[in-house]
Formats: C-alpha cells, sequence, structure tokens
C-alpha cells in the first residue's frame, strides 16, 4: 500500500509539472491560434513603433539619436537585416526543429521543447514502470515524444491550411485591382481588406502595411511577408513582388500565374488526402472491429479470457499486441502523410 502510495504522489507531482511546463512556454490550453499571433504581431509592431519614436525625438533635436545595445532602432535595423536574410535561409526545403517552432509560433527554443517531450515521457513511463510489462514501458517512451511532435506538426499545419484558405483569393483580387491602375502597395492593402477580419493572409498584409507606415522600406518590408507560414508557394510571391520593384514588368500577369498554380496545387492535394483517406479509414474500422470482438468475448466467455489477462505470458502477449498495434497506427500515418 505505501509503494502505491508513494508511486501516485510521484505520478500527481510530474503532472503537475508538465502541467506548468506547457502553460508557463506554450500558453494557456484554451488560448486560440489567432490570439497568439496576434500578440506575436502586436510585440513586433511595439518594437518598430518604438525604435520609430525615437528616430523622431532625434530628428526634433537636430541630431542623431545615440545607439545603445538596448535601443529600439538598432531592434529595427537588425529586424529590417534579419528580415532581409530570411528567405535564404528559408530557402533549403529541409525541415527542422527551430523551423516547425517558427512556423507553429510556439515561443520555445528547440531545448525546452525537448524538455517538454522528456517530461511528457517520464508521465507516461512511470505507470507504466509500476504496473506494465516491458512492452508497454517501451511504448510509452516512444509515446511522450511523438505525441508532442504531433501537437507541434498540427500547429504548422493548422496555420498552412489557414493561410492556405484565403490566399488563392486574396492573388485573384490583387490581379484584379492591379489591372484596374492601382499601384502595387495600395492593390494589396485593397484586396486584403475583402478577407474576414479573422484571416491569417489580412494579418500578415496588415503586418506588412504597419512595417512601411513605421519606416522599413518596401523591399524589406516584402521580403518579410509571411515569414512565419510554411506555405511553399509564398516565395515565389514575395520575389515576384521584389522584382516588380526593381525592374518593372507586367506583375498582374505573373501573379494570375501563380494564382492557377495555387489553385491547381489544392486540388491535387485534396486528392491526395481523399486517396489515402480509404486506407487510413479501413484501418480504424479492422481496429474498432477487433476491439469489439475481444469486448463480446469478454461478455459471452469470460473464463476464457481473463485468466488469459492475469496469467503473466498472456500479460506479455496481450500488452505486445498493443504496441504493435500502436505502431501500425504510427507507421501508416507516416506513409501516407501528405506533404505541403
Amino acid at each position: 500500500m505505501s509503494a502505491g502510495i508513494a508511486a501516485a504522489i510521484i505520478l500527481g507531482v510530474m503532472l503537475i509539472a508538465g502541467i506548468v511546463v506547457v502553460v508557463f512556454f506554450i500558453g494557456a490550453p484554451g488560448a486560440s491560434q489567432e490570439a497568439r499571433h496576434q500578440a506575436a504581431v502586436n510585440s513586433n509592431l511595439r518594437t518598430l513603433v518604438m525604435a520609430q519614436r525615437e528616430r523622431a525625438a532625434a530628428r526634433a533635436k537636430g541630431g542623431q539619436p545615440v545607439r545603445s545595445a538596448g535601443d529600439p532602432s538598432l531592434a529595427l535595423a537588425a529586424a529590417a537585416e534579419g528580415e532581409l536574410t530570411r528567405k535564404k535561409v528559408v530557402a533549403s526545403s529541409r525541415m527542422n526543429l527551430e523551423k516547425y517552432l517558427r512556423y507553429a509560433r510556439w515561443p520555445i527554443t528547440p531545448l525546452q521543447f525537448r524538455g517538454i517531450q522528456a517530461v511528457v515521457a517520464v508521465m507516461l513511463l512511470i505507470p507504466a514502470w509500476l504496473h506494465a510489462t516491458v512492452f508497454i514501458q517501451l511504448l510509452s517512451v516512444f509515446l511522450g515524444p511523438a505525441i508532442v511532435m504531433s501537437m507541434l506538426k498540427r500547429a504548422v499545419n493548422n496555420r498552412f491550411e489557414a493561410f492556405d484558405k484565403d490566399y488563392p483569393v486574396l492573388l485573384l483580387s490583387y490581379v484584379s485591382l492591379l489591372r484596374t491602375g492601382m499601384n502595387t502597395i495600395g492593390g494589396l492593402e485593397a484586396a486584403a481588406k475583402g478577407l474576414d477580419n479573422t484571416s491569417l493572409v489580412r494579418a500578415e498584409v496588415t503586418l506588412l502595411i504597419e512595417r512601411l507606415r513605421l519606416g522599413l522600406t518596401e523591399e524589406q518590408a516584402i521580403s518579410a511577408f509571411g515569414e512565419d507560414v510554411a506555405h511553399p508557394e509564398l516565395e515565389l510571391f514575395v520575389q515576384s513582388l521584389i522584382l516588380s520593384r526593381r525592374v518593372g514588368g507586367t506583375l498582374s500577369t505573373t501573379l494570375e500565374r501563380l494564382a492557377k498554380q495555387v489553385r491547381k496545387r489544392q486540388e491535387f492535394r485534396k486528392k491526395a488526402v481523399a486517396a489515402v483517406g480509404m486506407e487510413r479509414s479501413s484501418l480504424y474500422m479492422i481496429a474498432v472491429i477487433m476491439g469489439l470482438l475481444m469486448l463480446y468475448l469478454s461478455w459471452s466467455a469470460p473464463q476464457l479470457v481473463f485468466p488469459a489477462f492475469n496469467h503473466p505470458v498472456g500479460k506479455k502477449i496481450f500488452q505486445a499486441g498493443i504496441m504493435f498495434i500502436v505502431f501500425g497506427f504510427y507507421w501508416s500515418s507516416k506513409v501516407t502523410d501528405i506533404k505541403i
């Protein structure tokens, strides 16, 4: 009894520690994705406003601002320089943990993310260590980090889908406005105003306009457009705007072709998801049928089922089966994963 109480206490402490870590580093579970994005946008704008005020005060005094280590104008210059080089860093198609965290807008470092994975793994390992065999123990060690990583990838995919939903609409509306004679930035702002207030595309365009109003050049502001969205066609849009500002040319034709490409990619992605949906559904149906069959056997012939679970060999076979089933679901999700 004392060992059980001690195990319960340890498990409770680990659960509390895990909840504290998740809430402290990621935010409250009820916080919406749009709210976290808006908070990040407001933080960026505050930095830009502080830098602009410092510049205005220095110009009013007829001198140059004093550049200290914590000067917001230095932060503005560093942000502008980072925005110019950001596309070169992101140009690599390889996704690492740092990129995943930035695209998901999780305000944590890779080291903190690994720490959260370790906490979740320990939380699952403690009850498995006390009451299960080595098969469930190995499963708990693998399952904890996999759950946290799947949450991170889901956050990245949710942001991608929120952006991709309105991105072709913005492009088509933008092309129409450019052909009516509007300029590049004015047309982009007008096209974004036709989207919903909660649209991620509209939020990115609004941030671009605010960066221009607060002192960044057009090339710097355009280069930073959608810097934390993992969209494959976003780089083409950014480069098209930059080249149009540098050398001129007909931007509407280029963007119209880009809009068609985005539409075709969306259609292909939906077809791919529908193609693998049958395989996933069949896997789930097999698991449900087997589970219902086990429940029926336990109800109709308990003398055949429960003694096998109580026997040491039967317990190991049953838990090994659970481990292989979970591994099968994981492998199926990896094989049928649709890359964005």
